[in-house]
């Protein structure tokens, strides 16, 4: 059984799934603490899915401890 590849994700499900404004995310991109974007085109980027949710997740850890 194959694996799927990871799902990339555009800036506008990045911010619906986040709940972070578009500034809040390449704030949080380039203070290091975001999962980092990865070109899909010349003019294009997207962030991986996975690495989202494990981010969220580590959020929510954050504040439950």
């Amino acid at each position: 059984m194959a694996t799927q590849p990871p799902r990339l994700l555009r800036l506008p499900a990045v911010i619906e799934l986040t709940g972070l404004c578009r500034t809040a995310v390449y704030n949080a991109e380039r203070d290091g603490g975001f999962p980092p974007r990865v070109s899909i085109g010349k003019r294009s980027v997207a962030w991986r899915e996975d690495q989202l949710i494990a981010w969220i997740e580590s959020r929510q850890r954050k504040v439950a401890a």
